[in-house]
């Protein structure tokens, strides 16, 4: 009797371990945020760049979304990295009010060269203070760069916004994926900035000064570029800030055919 009890102790350890684990992190999630920057006149330049694979289907609205922040139009740049593409989105987003760098590579193909690229081209023009990265089939919070803008006065240098789903009823793989983007990115990065920790990057919603990526420069190209450099950044000594109060929404897939076929 004493071994068995011994056991289910042994196998509840780790649920009771993780339970409190999230119960601290709702705790310190809870606790008042920290102190806005004061107001002040914004002077930072935003390039907002938005890494396209045939993204026909949303670019229009994701462009439109960047135009309409509030934030001086002439301190930011919305800029459509046309990655490979085959279809429309190069003409789409150009109508819809982006400028378009098109990059073509047949061997050297994803989100991370996409990045990549479109950084050493943000470097070489020197005209912006920051760099946003927003995917393409993305909605933004009209208060995003200020956000940003305040967080980089205080001193941050990587930034991310809460991330949530922009479909949450489309299906219950949707809704699913609402509930567990609230755990992962609110509750989590909330709690872990409060205790002032990295909150990690999650590559949608990023902004990183020029600065910084000069310093430690992006060279990440694997599946999971935002976990890679983040971690590169993590060795650097440099701390990614959460900015709870920038928001953008990513369309998450709603049926098992096109989960598979994204992952």
């Amino acid at each position: 009797m004493v071994a068995l009890d011994l056991a289910l102790a042994l196998a509840a350890a780790p649920v009771l371990a993780a339970s409190a684990y999230l119960a601290l992190l709702a705790v310190l999630a809870r606790r008042p945020p920290l102190p806005p920057a004061l107001e002040q006149v914004p002077r930072l330049r935003f390039d907002l760049l938005v890494p396209a694979h045939d993204e026909a289907a949303n670019i229009a609205a994701t462009v439109k979304s960047l135009l309409a922040l509030d934030y001086p139009a002439s301190l930011r740049r919305v800029v459509v990295v046309a990655d490979n593409c085959r279809d429309e989105t190069a003409r789409l987003a150009a109508e819809a009010g982006a400028a378009v760098w098109v990059r073509e590579h047949r061997q050297r193909v994803g989100k991370g060269h996409a990045l990549a690229f479109a950084f050493s081209r943000c470097l070489a023009e020197g005209w912006s203070d920051a760099v946003v990265v927003v995917d393409a089939d993305t909605l933004v919070s009209p208060s995003l760069l200020q956000a940003y803008s305040a967080r980089l006065e205080q001193g941050a240098r990587a930034l991310q916004a809460d991330y949530g789903v922009r479909n949450p009823d489309d299906s219950w793989r949707t809704r699913l994926a609402a509930i567990a983007f609230a755990l992962f990115h609110t509750v989590r990065s909330l709690a872990r900035e409060r205790l002032g920790l990295s909150c990690g990057l999650r590559g949608n919603g990023m902004c990183f000064t020029t600065g910084l990526l000069r310093e430690v420069p992006y060279a990440a190209f694997s599946l999971v570029e935002d976990v890679e450099y983040g971690l590169r950044l993590g060795e650097a000594g440099q701390r990614v800030w959460y900015a709870d109060e920038a928001r953008v929404y990513g369309e998450m897939v709603s049926t098992a055919h096109a989960s598979a076929s994204q992952r």
